[in-house]
């Protein structure tokens, strides 16, 4: 059940009544919301707190799919298939944002749809997630990409070892990465998952 209010002085109020009659709550306030910044201020306040539910909730044992409202599903795919997979954090990609990091490797990920499954390893990560998101504001997927590709030693393996490139007539960036059209789709080993659309 969902609960959405827009007077700020009642959110108080309605969260201890919500408490006091068993729902399950999770306290978590925008202290002195930046209406008069809405991209910097109010959605990045929005977007951290988003990343402290997340946060409590798998800490309580709870498994997660994060979907922003603008993502379309077209069919039902049971979730135990991801819970099957056995990883711990599913990232759908993002087409271009954050710019400076999809230039340097070609790809990002996307905070608009996720998985994470309730971990010791997922809690870690979300660890450095925060540690990145400092104070009370900060743009989650932005702090997502920085912890993936400046934090994480990873090592990238791009399909096909397409390669990011500089168009030498236009000057454009031009990436193959795992945004190319046939990466779009995902294989796994759960037959279910296999094919969906992921960006």
């Amino acid at each position: 059940e969902h609960i959405y209010m827009k007077q700020q002085p009642r959110i108080r109020q309605t969260f201890q009544f919500l408490k006091s009659n068993n729902y399950r709550t999770i306290p978590c306030f925008i202290e002195n919301p930046q209406y008069d910044k809405p991209v910097k201020g109010l959605w990045q306040q929005i977007m951290s707190a988003r990343l402290r539910v997340t946060m409590a909730l798998l800490k309580g044992g709870a498994s997660l799919l994060i979907s922003d409202v603008d993502n379309v599903f077209s069919r039902y795919v049971d979730l135990k298939g991801l819970l099957e997979e056995g990883y711990d954090v599913f990232h759908a990609y993002e087409m271009r944002y954050p710019v400076s990091i999809f230039k340097e490797f070609g790809f990002v990920v996307c905070s608009g749809f996720q998985f994470l499954r309730s971990s010791p390893r997922t809690i870690k990560f979300l660890e450095l997630v925060l540690a990145r998101c400092r104070g009370k504001k900060c743009d989650d997927q932005v702090t997502y990409n920085e912890v993936f590709f400046r934090d994480l030693d990873i090592e990238w393996h791009h399909p096909n070892n397409y390669n990011n490139e500089i168009n030498k007539q236009d000057g454009k960036f031009r990436s193959f990465g795992p945004n190319h059209e046939g990466a779009l789709r995902i294989t796994s080993n759960n037959t279910e998952n296999d094919g969906l659309l992921v960006e």
